[in-house]
């Protein structure tokens, strides 16, 4: 052999050994259940609907069926024996419209893996093709992979494999029921692509009972990452972040959520998160079990998620502190002061520093009685054998203190209720008032806090109404009709954005309900009429903050409800008459003229330093507030007075949305 010269140049090429596939599967596959997976995942990728799995280890076979679009020798069949310079990679869509998530070209090596010997049938534009083969202990790129191929009926389409000497059993650690798990978290099972192993289909994931939370990040390198985490009430097997890039699951989900939440392992087990990261395709590694570490997205990615789980924890903290329930029969005098007190400081009717709130099992009082209101001792006795009442039946003291409250409530609103529908009419106005009253009081005890919205949970309207300020009512119509992002749920951002935009404002149905327990559907028909008649007039008294105005969800101005109630009742609106005119009588409601002690008595909740406030802040601003003078003082115009006291509470960025 003649040595080359220094100063000559040398060219060297790199070609493949002949262990190269062998090797490449021992790098791409780790384990049967992955490899069994790449092949449906084909299927998914050429359009199928429905992928049939059938194992039989009696028999020792695996056989895979699917419907996609299928195969011939020069359509398809090629690419399948291809390894690696995978078509899908020049062509990303399926003509089906898929994006394909398969794009590696190593389903050629992924049946040797599993099995000694398979035989291939596919039909595709009226021809069927049969491959079989038997493997050799090393595979090579050598090897001559023959078929034969017959016409067939026209229109028939879709590829089966089976799979003889299969290299994987019990023994070897495989589990049918560990291939359905995997299966539903890691491939995407939707309505037009299934997956049935031995006659069952397989359903997609489901997580419930869980508080949810939502997270979203946006950057150049990641592009759009979303989705959501879930905490689940107790720990559970498949706990971890699921990263799905167009729908197939990449990575271990257990590993990261290890690494954030280091100091809590109880909270790592109760965690799920479900990502979707559609735009770090280029950032996956060739055995698609990781991510390239070093891509910038894959930091996007993973900030994001350490930062949503602090945030979880944040949230697990806190609300675990505010609900921690101890003892609460040795908790019971304590919580019905801090009850007491809030009442006190409402300044609620007939609660006051010495009456007296107790319980007693007085077996006179029928169970379903909350509590009795006793005028001539000032005491309140509460029932302990009412089903609201056993302490059995609440988690938490913080809880047990609400139906406390509750049933102190119903007590004085059951004070001299006699039998009869109109006493049942008479005891819901009044525990009405009576809830109103508290609610809009500005002083509420320190000791009673309210759980905080967490702004990357998920909740639905009544846990929002039970912490929030808006009721469920109005939070399910801000629902409808767009402002609050989903259809069911609201992210707790959202709410903490646009619930400060509505402070004052009630929804239409709140106010009915105040006034009737039947027939409310009546009222309530009869008020959208009458709102849409006076359309150009009900501002700004009643807006309909509904996008196509078709189906309208009416919000009134809060300290105006009364009024407004009032005057859907009037002779004016009654349109058994001829001189029923909305439109006139909103004008006429609006143009009239208050003094500062009228407006009090004219609007609900508000005071004389409230009043007083907004003529202040007219003023300071510039706004207009017409007033005529009164006496030694003036009066001023009610459609100008609130439309200022709108704007001081910052109601006209929703206001103007809705115009």
């Amino acid at each position: 052999m003649k040595e080359t010269q220094v100063g000559n140049d040398v060219v060297f090429f790199r070609k493949p050994g002949k262990n190269i596939v062998t090797l490449i599967s021992k790098l791409v596959i780790t384990d049967f259940i992955s490899a069994i997976e790449e092949l449906v995942v084909n299927s998914y990728d050429e359009d199928a609907h429905l992928v049939r799995l059938e194992y039989d280890p009696s028999k020792d076979t695996l056989e895979i069926h699917d419907d996609g679009l299928g195969m011939t020798p020069s359509e398809g069949l090629p690419e399948f024996y291809q390894l690696g310079d995978s078509p899908k990679k020049q062509h990303p869509i399926s003509p089906g419209g898929r994006t394909r998530i398969g794009k590696h070209g190593v389903a050629t090596i992924t049946i040797p893996y599993l099995c000694s010997e398979y035989e291939l049938v596919t039909q595709k534009k009226g021809l069927e093709t049969k491959v079989s083969e038997v493997f050799d202990e090393e595979l090579s790129t050598q090897k001559r992979i023959e078929g034969k191929s017959v016409q067939v009926r026209a229109g028939v389409h879709g590829t089966s494999i089976c799979m003889k000497g299969l290299k994987f059993d019990s023994e070897k650690g495989f589990n049918l029921e560990e291939l359905r798990r995997r299966f539903q978290w890691d491939l995407p099972l939707l309505p037009d692509f299934a997956v049935s192993v031995n006659g069952e289909e397989l359903k997609p994931k489901a997580i419930e009972n869980a508080t949810k939370f939502r997270v979203s990040s946006d950057g150049k390198y990641g592009g759009k990452i979303e989705g959501e985490f879930y905490l689940m009430k107790r720990p559970n097997s498949y706990s971890g972040v699921y990263i799905y890039v167009n729908g197939r699951r990449i990575g271990d989900p257990k590993a990261l959520i290890a690494t954030s939440f280091t100091r809590s392992r109880s909270l790592v087990e109760r965690v799920v998160g479900i990502i979707r990261a559609d735009n770090l395709e280029p950032a996956i590694l060739f055995d698609r079990g990781r991510f390239n570490e070093d891509h910038k997205g894959v930091h996007q990615l993973k900030q994001m998620i350490i930062s949503a789980l602090s945030k979880i924890k944040d949230y697990h903290d806190e609300v675990s502190e505010h609900h921690r329930a101890g003892n609460i029969e040795s908790q019971k005098d304590d919580l019905i002061r801090k009850v007491k007190r809030r009442f006190v400081e409402a300044k609620m009717p007939y609660i006051k520093e010495d009456t007296e709130i107790k319980f007693s099992e007085d077996s006179e009082i029928l169970e379903e009685v909350p509590g009795v209101y006793d005028s001539m001792r000032n005491r309140i006795v509460l029932n302990a054998r009412n089903p609201r009442l056993l302490v059995a039946n609440r988690a938490t003291a913080v809880k047990y203190e609400e139906e406390i409250m509750e049933a102190v409530i119903d007590s004085l609103a059951l004070m001299g209720k006699s039998s009869g529908r109109r006493s049942l009419n008479d005891f819901l106005k009044r525990r009405a008032e009576l809830i109103k009253q508290l609610k809009h009081s500005t002083r509420v005890s320190s000791d009673n806090k309210k759980e905080r919205i967490s702004p990357i949970r998920v909740y639905n309207p009544y846990e929002l109404a039970r912490i929030g300020s808006l009721s469920q009512s109005m939070i399910q119509g801000l629902l409808q009709v767009g402002f609050l992002g989903g259809k069911e749920d609201v992210l707790g951002r959202d709410f903490q954005e646009l619930e400060p935009k509505v402070q004052g404002l009630v929804a239409l149905e709140d106010v009915l309900a105040e006034h009737y327990d039947n027939n409310r559907a009546v009222f309530e028909e009869k008020a959208h009429k009458i709102f849409g008649m006076a359309r150009k007039t009900r501002a700004p008294f009643v807006y309909d903050f509904s996008k196509d105005k078709k189906t309208p969800f009416y919000v009134l101005e809060g300290t105006s409800a009364t009024g407004i109630f009032r005057l859907l009742n009037s002779p004016k609106m009654d349109f058994r008459t001829r001189d029923a005119d909305p439109g006139r009588a909103f004008s006429e409601f609006g143009n009239a003229f208050y003094t500062l002690p009228q407006l009090v008595e004219q609007s609900d909740s508000i005071s004389l330093k409230d009043v007083a406030r907004a003529v202040d802040y007219a003023r300071d601003t510039g706004m207009k507030i017409e007033n005529r003078r009164v006496g030694k003082g003036y009066s001023f115009k009610y459609r100008d007075f609130i439309s200022v006291l709108q704007k001081m509470r910052g109601n006209n960025e929703i206001i103007n949305r809705c115009a």
